[in-house]
């Protein structure tokens, strides 16, 4: 009953975000005034989709009908789990057979369904007809992933002594080592490949289950912005480290032919042959992947946002990426807009839920055994460093003291890291604690390790360059950000 609920919900959602698209192949002034240094140029350099993001919803027997593929992305926290499950809802509303999939490692598909869909495979959403959802299993991908790699490794060919000594010393544990390492980012692209190959009938579901050729509309719910920056840099990357371990492989069979005197039977050369047909496999499915981002009349990228000044500014920088790699994207999605009928009620909303969440954190949950700061929720945006001094007066004085006083006032070397979901305030949060502490005294260096770096827009500060810069206006001691 919670579920049908919540496919309610979201046919309201969806209703505003289709209404706005149903008639317009470009967006609506009010919604792409904060950018007009950037909305020209994503005219020029990125293909729009051939028809408006509302046809899909067109059921028929022409190009409507084909199986296309929708990526919904953007800033973590506004709202692409929402968006997305609007969209699968109204897909299968008007009869067309819909998959929604989740490849965000961090899943919120479930919660936003209010049903359990994760395990990797399709299920049936309650309350949707034509609707299934999934949560891509991410660690499972690299499970097989490293599983392919591992017959590359000197010591997998079983052959000892000289042999195996003489095939190492070409190069071949350090390919399995980099690839074995999985860096960051490419969890999310393996998973991302995978399901394609398979949605597009390419190969066979490897779990053996009901194929997923059959859906009409494939929509993915991604990982926020640095994720999707990384994964978009990650195939071609991806394909040249694996074409030179395929090209690895005349290397190998040319020294087992001069060794077979020391090989004596056991002649490595099917494990190889099995080793880069495994490979090659997963090359072929990043290569696939590369197409299909790029192909408009199969992908439309859908940003979201929200209004204000450090989303609109990511957004603009995820414009920029999707144009460099030729991803189709024509289509820009604002949540969270208050307009003045509304905005008491809302505000009315807002209030009541946080009140529930607040006696939540209060009560038995393992987090209420943390030192809880409560900031207000304050009417501008906090960029620059006389905003962020009046947050960290209120984050980490006053009420708050107790619980920052023992790190403020600590002399010795500190290493601290910020974390939470996207879109909570984790920049405005460390910039403000290193302002504090830069004006407590401590010679103090903020660094951003998001790919989707926000720092330098809530210092107002130019970081483009990735070197250390001073921030300048702050009193105490220096405070330097990169």
């Amino acid at each position: 009953q919670s579920s049908r609920s919540v496919v309610c919900m979201l046919q309201s959602v969806q209703l505003s975000v289709f209404t706005l698209l149903a008639s317009h192949r470009t967006l609506p002034t009010r919604w792409t005034s904060p950018l007009p240094q950037h909305r020209a140029a994503a005219v020029r350099c990125v293909a729009p989709a051939a028809t408006p993001l509302a046809s899909l919803l067109e059921p028929g027997t022409g190009q409507g009908a084909a199986q296309r593929l929708i990526l919904v992305g953007g800033k973590g926290g506004v709202g692409k789990t929402s968006s997305s499950s609007a969209i699968a809802v109204r897909l299968a509303d008007t009869g067309l057979s819909t998959l929604i999939v989740s490849t965000d490692p961090a899943h919120s598909l479930s919660d936003a369904l209010m049903q359990d869909v994760s395990g990797g495979s399709p299920v049936g959403v309650a309350g949707c007809e034509n609707l299934q959802a999934m949560e891509v299993e991410t660690a499972d991908a690299v499970d097989r992933f490293r599983a392919a790699v591992s017959g590359f490794r000197a010591a997998d060919l079983g052959l000892g002594g000289l042999a195996e000594e003489v095939l190492g010393q070409l190069g071949l544990d350090e390919f399995a080592d980099i690839l074995d390492n999985v860096p960051p980012g490419l969890d999310e692209l393996l998973a991302l490949a995978e399901t394609l190959a398979v949605v597009r009938g390419a190969e066979p579901d490897s779990d053996g289950a009901a194929s997923l050729t059959g859906f009409e509309r494939v929509v993915f719910d991604t990982a926020p912005t640095g994720h999707t920056l990384r994964l978009l840099a990650f195939p071609e990357f991806l394909d040249n480290l694996l074409g030179k371990v395929v090209a690895l492989k005349a290397r190998l069979l040319a020294a087992i032919g001069l060794l077979k005197g020391v090989l004596g039977g056991n002649d490595p050369t099917d494990k190889i042959e099995a080793a880069v047909a495994r490979l090659q496999r997963w090359r072929d499915r990043v290569a696939s992947l590369r197409e299909l981002l790029t192909d408009e009349d199969v992908t439309d990228f859908v940003v979201v946002g929200i209004p204000s000044r450090l989303a609109v500014a990511e957004c603009a920088r995820l414009l920029s990426a999707l144009a460099d790699q030729g991803v189709p994207v024509s289509h820009l999605i604002v949540n969270q807009v208050v307009d003045g009928a509304s905005s008491t009620a809302y505000l009315d909303r807002i209030r009541a839920e946080q009140g529930r969440e607040l006696k939540r954190l209060d009560g038995s949950s393992p987090l209420g055994e943390l030192a809880l700061s409560r900031l207000p929720f304050f009417d501008l945006e906090m960029r620059g460093v006389f905003p962020l001094q009046y947050v960290a007066s209120q984050a980490f004085r006053g009420t708050n003291a107790d619980a920052w006083e023992d790190l403020l006032a600590d002399q010795k070397d500190r290493f601290v890291l910020v974390g939470g979901k996207g879109g909570v305030g984790k920049t405005t949060t460390s910039a403000s604690l290193a302002v504090q502490f830069a004006t407590d005294g401590h010679s103090t260096l903020l660094v951003s390790t998001d790919p989707a770096h926000s720092l330098g827009d809530a210092l107002e500060t130019d970081l483009s360059s990735g070197e250390v810069v001073r921030v300048e206006g702050v009193a105490g001691a220096a405070l330097y950000a990169c």
